[in-house]
């Protein structure tokens, strides 16, 4: 006798689905939210990506942050880079970054990184993994902060339409330990939920919702940010 149609066994696509759902949220079950801090934020960021010869490519990316409750301008971030594909998926990239903070005191944090890319398909899922290391000159901190940054990420169209969903977990893991800097081992998360739909051929929007888990060394944060992207290409 045949199964009835919602007994039968799972297809292999719901399984690489629920996999990768549960690698990205599982971080966020051991967040302790309630002894956290909450703040409402808002980031706003636009980027450009232009292709050059040899499978090269140049980047910049400028983002503006707000906090208490969208309140108050938090910091600016220009981070230009410079990538190359690599084939089979992968990519490769260097770049720099600025940080020009006015919230909760003014201050230049510079960054130096490094990255690994690798996209795939599961079926109509398109993944990605990236690692970053970052090399972090603080202000008052004497010598290079390291730090390692892992994310994974999925999305999916909609209904057959340009629009597109999408989940992204990134992970941070402070490498070494400074006085009036960071401590070593975990130091966040930042889990995303977005849709995204392109603006004619080389336009992009997103917009969604960033869950960001802070753990501080004297308090915790939890983060609710509004994040709206608008990047192109050519």
């Amino acid at each position: 006798m045949s199964c009835l149609p919602w007994m039968r066994a799972p297809s292999p696509l719901l399984h690489r689905l629920v996999h990768v759902v549960l690698a990205l949220c599982a971080p966020l079950l051991a967040v302790p939210a309630s002894a956290a801090e909450d703040d409402g934020r808002l980031w706003l960021t636009g980027s450009t990506r232009v292709g050059l010869p040899a499978a090269f490519s140049a980047s910049l990316l400028l983002q503006t942050r707000f906090s208490d409750d969208i309140g108050e301008f938090e910091r600016l971030v220009i981070r230009p880079s410079l990538g190359r594909s690599l084939g089979a998926g992968f990519s490769a990239a260097i770049g720099y970054g600025a940080h020009i903070i006015e919230e909760p005191t003014d201050k230049v944090e510079h960054r130096a990184w490094q990255q690994l890319s690798f996209e795939h398909r599961a079926s109509f899922l398109n993944v990605v993994h990236r690692l970053r290391l970052e090399q972090r000159f603080l202000e008052g901190v004497d010598g290079t902060a390291l730090r390692l940054r892992y994310l994974l990420g999925g999305s999916v169209p909609l209904f057959s339409s340009p629009l597109r969903a999408s989940l992204r977990n990134e992970l941070f893991f402070d490498l070494n330990s400074k006085r009036a800097g960071p401590d070593s081992g975990f130091g966040e998360t930042r889990f995303f939920a977005g849709l995204s739909h392109p603006l004619g051929t080389a336009l992009t929007l997103e917009g969604g919702y960033q869950l960001q888990y802070v753990d501080g060394r004297n308090q915790d944060a939890a983060n609710h940010t509004l994040i709206l992207s608008l990047s192109h290409s050519f």
